[in-house]
Parts: C-alpha cells; sequence; structure tokens
C-alpha cells in the first residue's frame, strides 16, 4: 500500500529512498535516515558554528515555550498568551485567513507548509481545501512529532504528513507541489537564498510561494517604543528583566532591499507584495484596555487601504510565481 511517506526522497541527492525496517537508505549517495522521537529524520544540517544556528536550540526553545501542555491551535495559543480575541482576529484576517482564501482558490493537488512547527496551520489550510495533500517540514523533531500525532488522532494519513528537514535540502521530487507556504519562517533559516531554490526546485510551473515575514524598519521601531512597556510587564508577570529563552534562536529580519534581492536570484517573479498588520506586536496587546484596542484595530484597517502608509505594516505579504518557461 502505498503512503504519503513513500515520496520522500534523498534530501542529498534527490535519489529515490528504499526502507528497511526503521531505516531510509539511499543506493545514490549512502545516506541513512532514521526516526527521530516518531517522525522521520530527514535533516542534513544540525548547527552552524559560524551563525550560531542549531536545530537542537528550536526544540529546547519550543519544549520550554509548551511547558508540557503539547499541540496547541491558534486560539489556544493566543488564549494562552492573553491575546484579546478581537486583536487575533484582525492579526489573522491579515496573514494567514489571505493565505486560506488563496488556498481555497486554487485547491492545490500538493502543498508543502515549509516550517510547519505543531501543524495547526496546515489542518487549517486543509478544511479550505479538503483534497489537497499537506506535507509539513520543520528542523524541529519535537513540534513535527506533535504534528504527527495530530494526524494520527484525527485519521489524516491519506492526506497529511512530516517530516523534520531543513529548507536548504527539501526531501522531496522536482515539481512536485503547487503551492509552498512559509509564514513566518524565512527569517529563522540558515540560508534563505537556498531555501527559496529549493522551493522553486519542488514546485511546478506556474506554482507559488507564499511568505510572510516580519518588517525590520517595523519590528525595531516597535521594540524601542515598547522598552517601557516591556519593562513593565515583565515585573507584572514576575519574570527577569532580562529574561531569555534557555536557547536562543536565530532571527535574522531582512529589508525590503535584501529580501527583493533573496527573490531575483532564486528566479521568481513577484506577483504580490504589501504590508501587513498595523498594531503592535501581538505581546503587548494582553495590555491595552479593550476599547482601546477596538479603536486602534478600526484605524489599523483604514491605515491598512492607504497605499502610501503601508510602510507602517508590521508584516510583510508576498506571493512570487515559478514560471512556466525561463526568459532568455
Amino acid at each position: 500500500m502505498h503512503k504519503l511517506e513513500d515520496n520522500f526522497v534523498c534530501p542529498s541527492c534527490k535519489g529515490r529512498l528504499s526502507q528497511a525496517a526503521e531505516v531510509l537508505s539511499c543506493p545514490g549517495c549512502g545516506k541513512n535516515c532514521r526516526k527521530c522521537r516518531d517522525v522521520w529524520d530527514l535533516r542534513t544540517v544540525l548547527s552552524d558554528s559560524a551563525t550560531g544556528w542549531s536545530a537542537e536550540a528550536f526544540d529546547l526553545a519550543y519544549e520550554e515555550y509548551d511547558g508540557g501542555v503539547g499541540f496547541k491551535d491558534r486560539r489556544t495559543y493566543a488564549a494562552g498568551e492573553g491575546i484579546p480575541i478581537v486583536a487575533d482576529e484582525y492579526l489573522e484576517s491579515e496573514k494567514e485567513l489571505v493565505i486560506k482564501n488563496f488556498i481555497s482558490d486554487k485547491k492545490p493537488s500538493a502543498l508543502l507548509d515549509l516550517g510547519c512547527g505543531s501543524g495547526w496551520f496546515s489542518f487549517e489550510m486543509s478544511e479550505c481545501s479538503p483534497g489537497t495533500v499537506i506535507y509539513g517540514i520543520d528542523v524541529s523533531t519535537y513540534r513535527t512529532d506533535l504534528f504527527r500525532k495530530q494526524i494520527m488522532s484525527r485519521n489524516r494519513q491519506d492526506k497529511m504528513a512530516s517530516a523534520a528537514a531543513n529548507g536548504e535540502n527539501l526531501p522531496f521530487p522536482d515539481a512536485f507541489f503547487e503551492v509552498v507556504v512559509m509564514d513566518e519562517v524565512i527569517e529563522h533559516l540558515l540560508e534563505p537564498g537556498r531555501t527559496l531554490k529549493e522551493a522553486m526546485r519542488v514546485l511546478k510551473p506556474g506554482g507559488h510561494l507564499l511568505i510572510t515575514t516580519p518588517s525590520r524598519f517595523m519590528t525595531r521601531f516597535w521594540k524601542t517604543a515598547a522598552i517601557v512597556p516591556t519593562f513593565i510587564k515583565r515585573l507584572f508577570k514576575g519574570e527577569t528583566l532580562s529574561r531569555q529563552n534557555t536557547a536562543r534562536l536565530r532571527e535574522q529580519l531582512f529589508s525590503c532591499h535584501k529580501i527583493r534581492r533573496l527573490v531575483e536570484d532564486s528566479g521568481f517573479e513577484t506577483e504580490k507584495w504589501k504590508r501587513v498588520i498595523f498594531i503592535p506586536h501581538e505581546s503587548y496587546l494582553q495590555f491595552i484596555p479593550i476599547f482601546l484596542l477596538k479603536i486602534m484595530i478600526f484605524i489599523a484597517r483604514i491605515i491598512g487601504k492607504i497605499p502610501f502608509l503601508g510602510f507602517l505594516g508590521l508584516h510583510h505579504f508576498i506571493i512570487l510565481k515559478k514560471i512556466k518557461q525561463v526568459r532568455a
């Protein structure tokens, strides 16, 4: 019986894998892949001393953050962070809802959620297009295992699969997907340019890559503006004033110029690029009175419709297309 996992290929040479017991072997290059936790570990790079990037750091940070709760969907996360539902609905409408509407319209046969985490957004996308087969990959074995457990519990093995892998070496054949989604991922990658080229490789001609990522300019602005509120928040929550995660996660925010260069170098054609979300970062919304928050969201929606104020958006929303024929 053919399983979705049978479509994985060698992340190093892209050759077909053969399974014997609990090992996936590549006859071409000799690479062997085993399971970690209970998901296939198809990662090719676990750490980089030059940049400090570490796959283990993601696992440690996620486990610490989850605090033993495990899988969280969007609403559970928002509730745990104290984010008012009116704010969460606005945030969702600016990014994730736009992606889901895109998926609902395109109804791709196969979609890759690159940087899927525990898979909560994969499940939401699958509801928009039930016939779509969705693969989720992430460097975290902890979160991809949470995803796998949810797939099993919801009996979705025929439509969804997860594995641990690097975006720089995707374990999929050429031209396998119609859509690749990278929702708040590119800023955490070891080699974002190489990952975009891999996304190009696994997309079919005419396929789309959807990217969301924080704006470097506005992120710096809000961090500066929120120095005092952050101080007060940490005192209020009983946190140390210099609180850090047990493991530092790589986060490299890009300028517009840098993103454009990455896109051009990868060969994609830009179909849509806009700024979205015109309120402060979600971590501060719980301290804003509801009546004031509603006013802010009302104003934010107006600002979002004024083109010359687009630079105030906290996130980039980008839709890229793989052109069907390479231009001469």
